[in-house]
């Protein structure tokens, strides 16, 4: 990090920079005449950071709700936990129980983290401890502060509880492997060593070492449609050690979280027939393995043998841990007879889905293309012995 950068970050972070973020948030002229306009006041690189945190800020209102009045970086924005999985994760710490944010980047969990307590992030980049120490103060979160420091070497004492974020791009490109993060796997084995009681942020699709310890409970936290991050708890944070448990988040947090909990790969019986709806599990579900344990709970069949997509006569659209559809009918993956039947049901808006073989849903649904204003899906599932498509509507939840 040069010198200079840093300055400038100092500088953004600074109440001399207020008006000129006020000035640029306000400013409804292109971007071209505002650059103009700065530049006869600041330097062409500090008239970048604002112009950018502009643009940031209004791309981190999906993440935060007070993103009018924090700080970003593009790389620190894209890694950040936002504010819904923050404040789930958070929810699991114990109030007035100090708490240490490894690799805090630009604070989303550490604003969450100090909502319930003294917290601290660390950082080993100086701009993203500035950044997460400002966004802390800017927020009102006077239990949060962060400083730069190696999370290798954190002052961590008896008592406290820790979270970390390791870096999976310390290479240049992001990995699930994490000997290729930072700090890397042995680095983490020795902080587990040291104290037993944390949380790692991790990508969905990471596995733990095995020399893991094995009480720890993987979380994978999701919200529609798609699975966020996935968080290992160990020691008192784990509530099901040696379990997988999967959890759906709703869109703002007067919505409360839907989870499903058990061992992962857990058979799942074949339906003797199809019933009137089809179920895809969530995204979280589906990389926590934990269709099994899903199908269990809720009395659920599949309709293949291997595929995670279920059946069952009971409309379930009001479940977040999975996707209702209503079968129409189940035919042979044949592209005649699936035009036939499109064309029958004037169906050109076709979202395409499929499990169990490998496709491309814009080629098919080319081939497939007939005219027509309605709606439906086409589940496409199975094998190399059998493949079978069922044509369905997506019940709205």
């Amino acid at each position: 990090m040069a010198t200079t950068e840093l300055d400038d970050y100092q500088w953004l972070a600074s109440d001399d920079a207020e008006p000129y973020l006020a000035r640029a948030a306000a400013d409804q002229r292109s971007t071209v005449a505002l650059v103009t306009a700065l530049r006869k006041e600041l330097s062409p690189t500090r008239v970048h950071l604002v112009v950018e945190q502009i643009e940031l800020r209004e791309r981190a209102k999906q993440k935060f709700s007070g993103a009018d009045q924090m700080f970003f970086t593009r790389k620190l924005l894209e890694q950040a936990t936002g504010e819904l999985a923050a404040n789930y994760k958070a929810a699991r710490f114990p109030h007035h129980v100090p708490t240490v944010d490894l690799c805090c980047g630009l604070g989303g969990d550490l604003l969450a983290l100090a909502r319930r307590g003294d917290s601290l992030g660390i950082d080993i980049d100086p701009v993203s401890a500035l950044l997460a120490d400002e966004n802390c103060r800017r927020q009102g979160q006077t239990s949060g502060s962060a400083r730069r420091g190696d999370a290798r070497q954190a002052p961590i004492e008896a008592g406290m509880l820790w979270h970390i974020d390791p870096d999976r791009r310390a290479r240049g490109t992001r990995s699930i492997q994490t000997e290729f993060w930072e700090p890397d796997a042995g680095a983490l084995r020795q902080l587990l060593a040291r104290h037993t009681n944390g949380a790692i942020k991790l990508a969905p699709a990471t596995v733990l070492p095995d020399d893991f310890p094995e009480e720890a409970e993987r979380e994978w936290i999701g919200q529609p449609r798609t699975c966020r991050q996935q968080i290992a708890w160990f020691g008192s944070l784990a509530r099901r050690p040696s379990q997988h448990t999967a959890t759906i988040l709703g869109r703002h947090n007067e919505v409360p979280p839907a989870s499903i909990s058990g061992l992962p790969d857990q058979e799942v019986p074949t339906a003797q027939e199809l019933g009137r709806y089809l179920h895809e599990p969530h995204a979280a579900v589906l990389a926590g393995r934990l269709t099994g344990a899903l199908a269990a709970a809720l009395d659920l069949e599949a309709i293949t043998q291997g595929v995670p997509y279920l059946t069952s006569e009971r409309r379930l659209n009001h479940d977040p841990r999975l996707a209702t559809f209503e079968l129409i009918e189940a035919l042979p993956f044949d592209i005649k007879q699936l035009k036939a039947a499109l064309r029958v049901r004037k169906i050109g808006r076709l979202e395409i889905k499929h499990r169990g073989l490998q496709l491309d849903p814009d080629v098919l649904r080319k081939r497939l293309g007939v005219p027509g204003d309605n709606r439906g899906t086409l589940i496409v599932a199975g094998g190399r012995d059998q493949v079978r498509a069922f044509l369905t509507v997506r019940c709205k939840p």
